[in-house]
């Protein structure tokens, strides 16, 4: 295993990188044949159905996109290009009834498969939707999918880029490694094949591809950012003291285990860091107006620079200015004032989050913590009672209420409270979410990155 991070989340792997590869695979299922040929009976052609279904689509109505889709099929059950696009519909309605709906893609796409075997578009679009799949059986399936689909196109580097990401999600890394090595050999010019390799290698080498990335897209700034992320990660691995647990350093970080062991201790940590916020700084000067881009290096700065927090404290200032409206910037702003001791300035922020979000029971809950560390503890009670008032169901107020009670001498009170917040449920501290910054793993085995694929 090897260091990674969650951003942000992430979003939503395969994306923000594959819209040009998405937009190729419809063409190639419309090259299946032309959809309404004349017009039937009834006055209503094939063609016209899938102009109305299309439309719908992108009004984001689906379930009126799969009416017309499906009465369509209907009309021509033997035209594999319309079960392509009903799938694709089906696919965008995955939230209406997540299980069902994704036996109908798969069934869509399966059919279309039968139709026209050597179509490359459906096995795709098949596999992208088993590759997600939480049994090991429906990403084997994704692999053969796309096994298929390189037999019929074996010059298309994306092709592999999704084999390799099922194996990587099946813990065959090597493969994995291969598979993203065949793409960059492929495209050798494609800036984000060589972050795909990178968020698969040991960090000291993804930086290696981050950086070959830079070079192709010197202007791109999450390439930068994301540079910048596993800089600061291991910079913080190769600062620390780790002579004391080689064994167990070997079994969590595998083949970054030998670097690490090298270089460990000899300054090279903090030079590794401070390149992530030249970085991060480059990101910035390339998007100025990038509220994101503050907000990361900011948090790189107080976590990883702390002698340098007026500098944190400057980028979340420079967040507010560009967008004063916004809440997150006095949210995470008031965190750092209340770590250095600033409280007044602290509770400040805190209250400008509960005006500009007064529905948002997460800076009711935050500055009460505040005012009950300061032993004002009605004040604390009373931004309490509204966040339970704001969601009646949630553990963490009634947590931070029943301690407020009992530290006034309210025991029954406290206690009922307390009982009240196990009931609920252990829920994440409200106001604090987690961020690449803060938590090295992730359950699903990806590093954390700007431009998921």
């Amino acid at each position: 295993m090897k260091i990674q991070w969650i951003v942000g989340a992430v979003l939503a792997v395969n994306l923000m990188l594959s819209g040009e590869v998405i937009a190729q695979e419809n063409a190639q299922g419309d090259a299946l044949g032309q959809v309404g040929e004349g017009r039937v009976a009834q006055g209503e052609s094939v063609e016209e159905l899938v102009r109305r279904g299309e439309a719908a689509r992108e009004a984001r109505d689906y379930d009126e996109a799969i009416a017309h889709f499906t009465r369509a099929i209907e009309l021509e059950p033997n035209n594999a290009a319309l079960y392509i696009k009903r799938g694709e519909a089906s696919f965008s309605n995955l939230s209406s009834d997540r299980e069902a709906a994704r036996e109908s893609v798969i069934a869509d796409y399966t059919r279309a498969i039968e139709l026209d075997p050597n179509n490359v578009a459906p096995y795709i679009k098949r596999g992208d939707i088993l590759r997600f799949a939480e049994r090991r059986e429906g990403r084997e399936a994704a692999i053969a999918d796309y096994t298929r689909a390189i037999e019929l196109d074996s010059d298309n580097a994306d092709f592999y880029v999704k084999r390799g990401n099922a194996l990587l999600l099946l813990g065959r890394k090597d493969e994995a490694i291969t598979e993203l090595t065949r793409a960059i050999e492929l495209d050798p010019n494609n800036a984000d094949l060589y972050v795909e390799r990178g968020n698969a290698l040991p960090l000291h080498e993804a930086i290696i591809d981050y950086t070959q990335a830079i070079e192709l897209e010197p202007n791109r700034t999450s390439l930068y950012s994301i540079r910048g992320l596993a800089a600061l990660e291991l910079g913080t691995l190769l600062n620390g003291d780790i002579s004391f647990h080689r064994r167990g350093l070997r079994l969590l970080f595998g083949d970054q285990f030998t670097f690490i062991i090298s270089n460990a201790g000899l300054g090279v940590g903090k030079e590794i860091k401070e390149s992530a916020l030249a970085d991060l700084t480059r990101a910035i000067e390339i998007e100025p107006d990038a509220i994101y881009l503050y907000r990361m290096r900011a948090l790189a700065l107080f976590k990883h620079f702390p002698e340098r927090v007026d500098e944190a404290l400057a980028d979340y200032a420079r967040m507010i200015e560009i967008n004063p409206d916004a809440w997150s910037p006095y949210s995470t702003r008031a965190s750092v004032l209340e770590e250095v001791g600033r409280i007044d300035e602290a509770l400040a922020d805190l209250s400008h989050v509960v005006e500009i979000r007064p529905d948002y029971l997460g800076g009711y809950i935050s500055r009460g913590r505040v005012l009950q560390t300061q032993g004002r503890l009605e004040e604390a009670i009373a931004d309490f009672n509204q966040a339970v008032a704001i969601n009646p169901d949630d553990a963490m107020a009634y947590s931070e209420r029943g301690v407020a009670l009992k530290e006034q001498g309210k025991l029954a009170e406290g206690a009922a409270d307390l009982e009240r917040a196990l009931r609920s449920g252990s829920r994440r501290r409200a106001g604090r979410p987690p961020s690449c910054l803060r938590t090295r793993r992730a359950r699903s085995g990806r590093r954390c990155r700007a431009t998921p694929r």
